[in-house]
């Protein structure tokens, strides 16, 4: 019988409840006992927080003395369909680490600490307060059907466990496209053109669009296009776990 991401966290989270935790990254033993899922203290020492000063809309920091809200070179005159983006961390050493084998290597107990890290960034002052809906970025079935889970989805599951919100998987993807690394921002946005269609309606909703790294804005470009133009959505904004 071929064993499936589901499986695999069904046997870990059972492990846990019988072996103190182990850090996702080091393998370290991560106390309480039957907490699994947790960064130990080194590696959450390793993390790179994102904090200010950075870009309003697409979180990127930048060092100096910037005091005021500011939009970054790359952003300026640049009209999103997304009001803006945010993201816990960069896409570094342990972050990163973890989200290659959630994402690679079907390691899906890994949604716990990631959706962890995301719940720290719903402190911004522009999310708190908001009854966000969560919409999980969708993945083609061909894709998924060959990682056998959505990460998206996960990430979003496991973030409604811990904060209360709803999630919805509002996007369906139509279109098969190929990988998108190494391909630069206009380049992606076309290669997304018609990838994405409404799925559920979010007719003046007010989204959170889940992804697991926020790198050029393009994925979450066309989707927040199709949430907003064809879905009726107030107000879209982005959370992933990373920020690349």
């Amino acid at each position: 019988m071929k064993v499936t991401p589901a499986w695999r966290e069904w046997g870990r989270t059972a492990l846990g409840l019988l072996y103190p935790g182990i850090c996702p990254v080091c393998r370290t033993e991560v106390f309480p006992k039957g907490a699994p899922g947790r960064f130990c203290r080194n590696c959450r020492q390793e993390i790179v927080r994102i904090r200010p000063p950075f870009c309003r809309i697409c979180c990127e920091p930048f060092p100096g003395e910037i005091t005021s809200s500011f939009v970054c070179p790359r952003c300026s005159g640049w009209k999103y369909s997304f009001d803006f983006a945010v993201s816990p961390a960069l896409s570094r050493g342990p972050v990163r680490e973890t989200i290659h084998r959630f994402k690679y290597g079907s390691d899906i107990t890994l949604r716990r600490p990631l959706a962890r890290l995301m719940r720290s960034a719903l402190l911004d002052p522009r999310l708190k307060g908001v009854p966000w809906l969560l919409v999980p970025v969708p993945l083609h079935p061909r894709r998924e059907r060959e990682r056998q889970f959505n990460q998206s989805v996960e990430l979003a599951r496991s973030l409604a466990s811990l904060t209360g919100l709803r999630w919805l998987p509002a996007l369906k993807r139509i279109l098969f496209t190929e990988s998108q690394a190494g391909l630069e921002r206009e380049k992606r946005l076309q290669n997304l053109k018609g990838a994405f269609a409404i799925h559920r309606p979010v007719k003046d909703r007010e989204i959170l669009l889940i992804d697991d790294v926020f790198t050029t804005g393009a994925t979450a470009e066309e989707c927040a296009r199709v949430l907003k133009r064809d879905g009726g959505a107030r107000r879209v904004a982005v959370l992933t776990a990373a920020r690349g």
